[in-house]
């Protein structure tokens, strides 16, 4: 094993640490947008960073990492008869000679695990960011066989921490939870009527925003009754839905069929999230489980107030009352009457917002969040 040295201002000398992150894709979701910047705040710190993507989606991150400096890999599954991922993984590892692996999701950290079998100069950290009660038997056995091989388990939720305990069957000495971060966004925000103007909305509407992986955690059907009970009487209200995935045609096919379906607005993909939110009243989410979403992260960023249920990390991010509300899962009544006290009730909507931002800047900024992965890789 090769470690750089790194001569300091008193003559003493430091190892220089080598990281390698892993992750199955680098789209727009919400554990990758993590890694991301945590492979950006690790390389402005002088760190090596090496990013291993288990497939060939690299859009947008990959261009993003590549201009920072950091190298990643592809290793894409490929026919059989070929060398598998974990095989051409453990390969490129020993040739990349990174001190620390650490996996993002459950899949990555299977792969993982498998290609670190053998190789004892390479410390393994594996990540859990949800609590899906719904693994297949032998899916949830392989995971747990990975995340017992870590030296540590990170996960992003309180919640998570005896969810990966008991489901997983490890010690919760084991498991840390280091929150995700978000960065300020207030100086990539135009003003609010510059925002609307972009989005053709009306300066007086009553604006809505959905900002997710079209998903089937995130419960589409009971975001549009949800968003369909609050707009019964507000005939000009808007919805905004951003976001793509697996159930883009079903949401547009539901859209198309609602009664309000005129008041609904698909947007797909967007890379101008500080417009969307500097020109909506409130962001709702309806998941059944969620770890600790971005959306939620940047919109509280923002200064917007939350609806949200009740399920995940978000009970480390909404403080009912005072940032947003969180509703049981499922309850579309209760989700719709929030909404409804938020729109209804502007200046108190703007104080939730304004005590949202405050305490993302307290518990959760990037320069936290990737200072504590960092004291963790120095630990190890």
């Amino acid at each position: 094993m090769v470690r750089v040295r790194r001569q300091m201002g008193d003559g003493s000398t430091m190892t220089e640490l080598s990281i390698g992150l892993v992750i199955g894709q680098l789209h727009r979701g919400g554990a990758e947008t993590q890694l991301v910047k945590l492979a950006l705040g690790l390389h402005e710190r002088d760190v090596r960073v090496v990013v291993y993507c288990l497939s060939n989606v690299t859009e947008p991150h990959a261009d993003v990492l590549t201009r920072a400096g950091i190298l990643v890999r592809t290793l894409p599954d490929l026919p059989l008869g070929t060398s598998p991922r974990w095989l051409r993984l453990r390969k490129q590892v020993r040739e990349d000679q990174v001190q620390i692996i650490h996996s993002f999701l459950l899949g990555p950290a299977v792969h993982t695990a498998i290609a670190l079998l053998g190789i004892r100069r390479t410390a393994f950290i594996a990540s859990n960011r949800t609590c899906d009660m719904q693994r297949p038997l032998m899916r949830r056995l392989l995971e747990a066989w990975a995340l017992r091989r870590a030296s540590m388990v990170t996960v992003n939720s309180t919640p998570a921490i005896e969810f990966t305990g008991n489901y997983y069957f490890l010690r919760k000495s084991k498991i840390k939870f280091i929150a995700n971060g978000v960065g300020p966004l207030s100086d990539l925000m135009p003003s609010r009527k510059e925002a609307r103007e972009s989005l053709n909305l009306r300066p007086d509407a009553q604006v809505i925003l959905g900002l997710f992986r079209l998903s089937p955690e995130k419960e589409l059907e009971v975001f549009c009754r949800t968003v369909e009970r609050t707009f019964k009487d507000l005939p000009s209200a808007q919805c905004l839905i951003a976001g793509d995935g697996p159930l883009r045609e079903w949401l547009e096919k539901r859209i198309a069929d609602s009664p309000i379906r005129t008041q609904f607005r698909l947007l797909g993909p967007r890379d101008d999230v500080p417009t969307l939110l500097a020109a909506v009243d409130l962001l709702l989410l309806t998941s059944s489980f969620e770890g600790m979403p971005n959306g939620v992260l940047e919109a509280m960023s923002a200064g917007l107030p939350v609806v949200a249920t009740h399920v995940g990390g978000l009970v480390d991010l909404v403080e009912p009352g005072k940032t947003g509300h969180l509703c049981p899962a499922g309850d579309r009544d209760k989700l719709a009457s929030a909404c409804m006290v938020l729109l209804q009730d502007p200046a108190r909507a703007r104080e939730m917002g304004r005590q949202a931002s405050t305490q993302c800047k307290e518990r959760f900024g990037v320069e936290k969040m990737v200072q504590t992965y960092l004291d963790l890789y120095r630990d190890l």
